[in-house]
């Protein structure tokens, strides 16, 4: 539940890759945030430094994993999204972006962690994720999701476009072409072809997403 709660606080979907917040978000923060004492205040306070109606967030969401049967959409009720937006808007965002280049605790993170946990915690009283058997204990794994398991599909991704979604196996006609690719590898060592041309067969990228 919690890792679903921070897909749509981050507007992403299957095939995307976490972005950096622009330059001139973070410069805007940090105009108005110099301590944690400013964040805690910001936040108790209930001010909004932005207009909340433009805050995006997502208002629905479905998980499709790698071999994993589908699981139901989640639709964020209006009341649960204006929420969310508000608690975005105090802190002078537009949209919810952890800053991957930063360190898990710097103080643009850190209001992020703020967000992503007061927000999660007020859908679990709205019953946003009861069908996904939600566990408020699991709130500790927000870092290791956020700045391990994210932080290393962004920094592959910056490494290499496109090689995240390749990998991953999510788009249906790239597990088309792995399936067909190595149906071809076994027929081709069943012929005893020579090696170049197993190697060949069995390379995904020789195949088409038609086929």
């Amino acid at each position: 539940a919690l890792f679903t709660h921070i897909w749509i606080l981050w507007r992403l979907g299957h095939y995307q890759v976490p972005q950096v917040p622009p330059s001139d978000v973070l410069q805007d923060f940090f105009v108005h945030f110099s301590s944690e004492h400013d964040l805690v205040a910001v936040d108790a306070a209930g001010l909004l430094l932005v207009d909340a109606s433009i805050v995006t967030v997502l208002s629905k969401f479905r998980f499709v994993g790698l071999g994993v049967a589908d699981h139901p959409a989640v639709v964020v009720e209006d009341e649960m999204l204006r929420f969310i937006q508000t608690l975005i808007a105090r802190f002078g965002f537009l949209c919810w972006c952890p800053n991957l280049r930063d360190t898990p605790y710097s103080l643009y993170n850190s209001a992020c962690h703020i967000i992503a946990i007061n927000t999660f915690k007020q859908a679990l009283l709205a019953d946003t994720y009861r069908h996904l058997v939600p566990n408020l204990c699991y709130a500790c794994l927000y870092d290791h999701f956020i700045h391990h398991l994210q932080l290393k599909r962004f920094l592959k991704e910056q490494k290499s476009p496109g090689s995240v979604s390749q990998s991953e196996g999510w788009g249906k006609s790239y597990k088309n072409q792995l399936r067909l690719a190595r149906a071809r590898e076994k027929f081709a060592k069943a012929q005893r072809l020579p090696q170049h041309y197993i190697k060949i067969l069995g390379n995904v990228k020789a195949t088409s997403d038609d086929e």
